[in-house]
């Protein structure tokens, strides 16, 4: 008995003992603010779909009594841009300090090239177009896989009927008479002749189809080839990098944008596609120093092949990139620091366009920000972020089509989406699909 009285004394109190720690609640998610981010989210991705289609809506326009010009597609054109800008208002974002280098340097590269070179409005309209799409998919913070099958499914209707009735959709749309009428540099090139059949003149090639897919290289709803080649590279890069569903939807997808940009003819977006998805369905992941190196890699690769075959190599493609090199290789240092090149090569050359319009150093800033190197934040897709750099670096070699709003609007907005750490991105679809969020830290990023 005493022993035991002992060992009773001996016990602590019972107010002494650690309590038990409780299981940590999650905050349930509000369901004002699921229905707000699901609006919102839905609002961004429609102004990307109405700025990729616009040209195509107009296009039907035109061919059906509405005539349309060059003044006419410059104000739709910029009145859709204004309405992604609000957009971004409704639920802003917060910039860090890379960002606002980055876009300080650019908007201090576009004045150097205004002071230099002249006011070009389409220049610096051009510039900042993707920055203004990156900004509103990191608004939107995310984008349901239904919508982007949706997109793929719509874009995929079109290009069906440009390939199996070409007559009926140049009945519909009408590319050559919508381009002569809305391009100065068409209707100026004599080439009225080449596109008596409704077609853009892009779709046949001097040399024949590569890859000979269907008669003729297929432009769908964007209206020329190299469009619709860039669309299938972008569209492969989201089900590559972004979307977290089943693998047979997204070896399924990526081969669909595969087959697209295989009839659009374009062989370097589908030698892209081809390296991107392997990349990405093996979940290689390259260093976020890659994105910094690509520029360098592609413009030395492609200027050592440039020096070695000219003169031997006839091909389309030596020529296309000697249209950069050229003028390169017969412009100082110094006039190419400042941008100061011959300005009848801009309109075939993206890296010259650029050149002229921020100087040299400018395009390393485009690039890198267009690919999202300053806009990720700590846990998002590096790897994407290189892609992205290879692949804007290289088609700016080809001309200035990357900055299309056809297909920039959706490169911008799937950076943009992307820059988001994964936690972040799987917290927006956990509110949408109104699941419980398991991931309390994402929902200060989100909010």
């Amino acid at each position: 008995m005493k022993n035991s009285s002992q060992a009773l004394a001996a016990m602590p109190a019972a107010s002494a003992l650690p309590r038990p720690i409780a299981p940590r609640r999650v905050p349930a998610p509000d369901l004002k603010t699921m229905a707000q981010a699901e609006t919102h989210a839905w609002l961004c991705f429609l102004a990307v779909a109405g700025s990729m289609f616009l040209n195509f809506v107009l296009a039907i326009a035109n061919a059906h009594g509405i005539g349309m010009n060059n003044t006419s597609v410059t104000v739709a054109q910029i009145a859709v841009t204004a309405i992604s800008g609000g957009l971004i208002l409704l639920w802003p974002i917060r910039l860090t300090i890379q960002e606002q280098c980055s876009l300080g340097m650019l908007l201090l590269l576009l004045l150097m090239g205004t002071a230099i070179n002249g006011f070009d409005a389409k220049a610096i309209y051009d510039c900042v177009f993707i920055p203004l799409y990156i900004a509103l998919g990191r608004s939107a913070r995310f984008v349901k896989p239904l919508w982007m099958h949706c997109l793929l499914i719509a874009v995929c209707l079109v290009v069906a009927l440009e390939a199996v009735a070409p007559t009926a959709f140049t009945t519909l749309a009408n590319p050559s008479r919508f381009l002569i009428a809305t391009r100065s540099w068409v209707a100026n090139a004599g080439l009225s002749a080449k596109m008596q059949d409704g077609l853009y003149a892009g779709a046949y090639r001097s040399s024949g189809s590569f890859f000979a897919i269907s008669s003729h290289r297929v432009g769908g709803p964007f209206l020329e080839p190299l469009s619709l080649g860039y669309f299938g590279f972008i569209m492969a890069t989201y089900y590559g990098a972004v979307y977290n569903g089943r693998m047979i939807v997204r070896l399924g997808c990526i081969a669909v944008c595969l087959l697209l940009a295989l009839m659009s003819d374009s062989r370097a977006a589908s030698a892209l596609i081809a390296l991107s998805a392997v990349i990405f369905l093996l979940r290689i992941r390259l260093i976020p120093l890659a994105a910094f190196v690509a520029p360098v890699i592609v413009l030395t690769v492609a200027g050592l092949y440039y020096a070695f075959s000219r003169g031997n190599d006839s091909s389309e493609f030596v020529y296309r990139i000697g249209l950069t090199f050229d003028v390169i290789s017969q412009t100082s240092v110094w006039n190419l620091l400042i941008g100061n090149v011959v300005s009848d090569r801009i309109g075939d050359s993206g890296i010259l366009y650029m050149m002229r319009a921020m100087g040299f150093l400018g395009i390393f800033v485009g690039v890198f920000h267009y690919s999202g190197v300053w806009t990720r934040r700590p846990g998002g897709n590096a790897t994407l972020s290189a892609i992205m750099s290879f692949y804007i670096t290289a088609m700016l070699l080809f001309g200035g089509a990357v900055f299309s709003i056809k297909t920039a609007s959706l490169l911008g907005f799937l950076v943009g989406i992307a820059s988001w750490p994964e936690d972040v991105s799987r917290y927006a679809l956990a509110m949408i699909t109104r699941k419980t969020p398991k991931y309390p830290s994402a929902r200060r990023a989100y909010t």
